[in-house]
Formats: structure tokens, sequence, C-alpha cells
């Protein structure tokens, strides 16, 4: 398995066939029509604030995870990297899994980040997987739809 750094301009093509699954699998609405704004990530990567972490096999994309890294609105001196999404196909989970995240964390220290946050599904498998690799539960979101 191999892991990079990419831009998402190039790999948004080869990203395609996930985004459903990811939609369905983890989407809080999956009923909410999923529309991607890509001219936002793209002017964010411009400005070197989206990050595009890539898990391959063999050359083929089997996951991704996207991160917005920049200072916190709480905490201007500190960068943070708030990951946006995370997905890798069913079929490639296992150990590379923890590899991929902790390839994500290096390079996120390398950007200069100092807290990693990530938005989850309350699955217990994802909170054993984010144990495991020295995450803490610290927050909880509450949603209510309204419209």
């Amino acid at each position: 398995m191999d892991f990079n750094t990419e831009s998402l301009k190039d790999i948004k093509e080869e990203m395609a066939p996930f985004l459903d699954n990811n939609h369905q699998e983890s989407g809080t609405y999956p009923d909410m029509a999923l529309r991607v704004q890509w001219e936002n990530y793209f002017a964010l990567e411009e400005l070197d604030i989206c990050k595009t972490f890539t898990m391959r096999d063999d050359g083929k994309l089997v996951g991704y995870s996207i991160f917005i890294v920049s200072s916190h609105s709480h905490y201007q001196e500190n960068i943070f990297a708030l990951n946006d999404v995370v997905y890798i196909d069913p079929e490639s989970r296992g150990s590379d899994t923890i590899d991929f995240f902790n390839y994500c964390e290096t390079e996120l220290l390398v950007a200069g980040a100092q807290v990693i946050s990530y938005n989850m599904p309350t699955s217990d498998s994802m909170k054993r997987l984010m144990t495991a690799i020295g995450h803490e539960h610290v927050e909880s979101t509450y949603m209510k739809r309204i419209g």
C-alpha cells in the first residue's frame, strides 16, 4: 500500500466512484443530495489550506482523507488540521488503515499542525480505531434537521 499527498484537482475524477459509498456510509443525512462544491476545495488548495492524502494499492486509489489546515478561530497562534472527509474502500480496510492515519498525522505535523480533529460516525469500530491511534473523544456534535 502506498500513501501520498496529492492535488485534489488531480484525483477528483478518480474519487468519483467512492463519493456515493462514502455519503451513504457516513453521511449524517444520506437522503440529502451530495453535491460537492469542488471550487471551494480547489480555492483552499491554492492557498495551501486544503491537504489531500491518498491510499493506493498498486497505483489504484482505495482511500483518501482531506483536511483543512489553518489557525483556529479560538486559538489564532495554533494550527489545527480539521478532517473534512476520510474514506477507505471496505476491501482495503485493515492494518493499512492505521498506517494511513499515521501517514496523515506525520504529514500534517510537517505542515505545522499542532492538533488534528476528526468528525466520525459513532460506530464502535471507529471509536476503536481512533483510540488505537491515540485520539481522545473530547467533544460530541448534536444535530437537528430543521428543514
